[in-house]
């Protein structure tokens, strides 16, 4: 990992590294592998020094990342991706050749990133970025592109009917990004598309950035710090973190609606299984489950994935082969997983998942963690198991009836789509219109249901967008 870190650090960029154990730098982050382990502080304005980049403890990391910000050093992260050909598009957009040595695909699979020098422009950078919040929530333009550590957007060219081509784009002037052959908290690696580097990356013009920004996106679709004081709902509030109803104030997107932020719909969840190999136990699993919590615009404003060893065998989801020295850097404590995916639970309205059989694994993998019956699921728990018509009534019905929590199986409401489609007064070339709509992704879903879970999601909750 050094030697590959080594080369990034020869061309001038500043290097961190990435562990998945908490210390005195990264305790603070909710994502540890892409969060530095190392002292980085600074390093946005000056060179890092040989020693400093020698201190990093390279036999212990799982990864590792450069510093944004740096020699006008910045990077765009297309996320959500869903159709590959878009990275062409882009490319062609921002005048660069789709060979460029600088992008990469994330370990999620769905997502691409792009490293380029951009300068930005001192009457921008100049600009005060201590807003009040609900005051911008109110502008057509949230905040002036180029200014603060990210400008975020969703976009607005549909490509699939009502579907776009990826979720969301985002611009990073400060900051830092992982670089490959990282480790993603799914279990996959970072992974240069073209080739690895050996030159610097390409100085762009500013007004490039703001023309591809201009093409494809409308909407503000980050803002990751919220503060000040107002009113709403003829209410008075000192913090926005108070009305909020956990921690969405480090949310991983927003649209530009300021009450979209308290309105959490839904959680979509999918859960996989690896073989691991080289076990010193026998019949030792990872169980990988991923969730995201989304709004009522359909903005995902939490992505959460976790692995953790178990001694269970789901036969009909077990995949790929995974080894034991890695599930090691990517593993954490099951109590800790699902007390995390319990509490984002109470917060939403419904249950978005693929098919019935994921939420008997569900149940008994929290009921494995022991969380089941803690005193803040009263809402799921009940007295009398027999009682229980369906395993999946456990979620379905609760003691506290303004809880209640119905379940969308995505495989049932597609199939119910296409009935539906099919039995309308539409003409031909209309259904075959409709059915367009998702067909691309009934046949891909198949494909990739067991091969990661975070890009199953993105899959999942986009076609649901479509037949809901």
């Amino acid at each position: 990992m050094k030697n590959i870190a080594q080369i990034f650090y020869d061309l001038g960029l500043n290097v961190f590294g990435t562990i998945n154990q908490i210390n005195e730098i990264n305790f603070q982050e909710t994502n540890l592998l892409k969060s530095p382990c190392n002292d980085s502080q600074s390093l946005d304005k000056r060179r890092q020094t040989l020693d400093e980049f020698n201190s990093i403890e390279w036999n212990q990391i799982s990864g590792f990342g450069i510093i944004l910000g740096f020699n006008s050093l910045c990077a765009i992260d297309i996320d959500g991706v869903i159709d590959d050909k878009v990275l062409d598009e882009i490319c062609t957009d921002l005048k660069i050749p789709k060979n460029y040595p600088w992008i990469f695909k994330s370990g999620s699979l769905c997502g691409y990133h792009i490293i380029l020098e951009c300068s930005i422009p001192d009457e921008i950078r100049s600009i005060s970025l201590d807003y009040f919040p609900f005051q911008q929530a109110q502008l057509s333009e949230p905040h002036i592109f180029g200014s603060g550590d990210t400008s975020a957007y969703f976009p607005d060219k549909d490509s699939y009917g009502i579907f776009h081509k990826f979720y969301k784009i985002e611009f990073k002037w400060q900051g830092n990004i992982v670089l490959p052959p990282s480790l993603h908290p799914s279990g996959n690696n970072y992974t240069f598309i073209n080739e690895i580097p050996c030159e610097e990356p390409i100085n762009i013009n500013f007004d490039n950035l703001k023309s591809l920004k201009t093409k494809w996106c409308s909407y503000q679709a980050k803002s990751s710090t919220f503060g000040g004081s107002g009113m709403i709902d003829g209410e008075f509030y000192s913090d926005i973190s108070e009305r909020s109803s956990y921690h969405l104030a480090y949310s991983d997107s927003l649209m530009n609606n300021f009450y979209a932020k308290f309105r959490e719909q839904s959680v979509v969840f999918h859960f996989c299984q690896f073989n691991i190999t080289n076990s010193p136990i026998k019949q030792l699993m990872l169980n990988q489950i991923s969730w995201f919590i989304a709004d009522c615009n359909h903005n995902i404003i939490k992505r959460r994935t976790f692995n953790y060893y178990s001694s269970k065998v789901y036969d009909n989801i077990t995949h790929h082969l995974i080894d034991f020295a890695l599930t090691k850097k990517i593993i954490d404590d099951i109590r800790y997983i699902y007390h995390e995916f319990l509490f984002d639970l109470l917060h939403v309205k419904e249950i978005i998942c693929w098919d019935r059989e994921l939420i008997k694994i569900l149940k008994n993998e929290i009921i494995n963690s022991g969380l089941y019956l803690d005193a803040f699921l009263k809402n799921f728990s009940v007295l009398d198991h027999a009682s229980l018509s369906s395993i999946y009534q456990d979620f379905e019905y609760g003691n506290d009836e303004e809880n209640r929590k119905p379940i969308i199986f995505i495989c049932e409401t597609l199939d119910k789509f296409k009935t539906r489609i099919l039995e309308s007064k539409m003409n031909t070339y209309e259904k075959e219109k409709e059915f367009l709509k998702v067909s691309k992704f009934d046949t891909k879903l198949n494909t990739i249901s067991r091969e990661n879970s975070l890009l199953f999601l993105a899959y999942v909750y986009n076609v649901y967008r479509i037949v809901s």
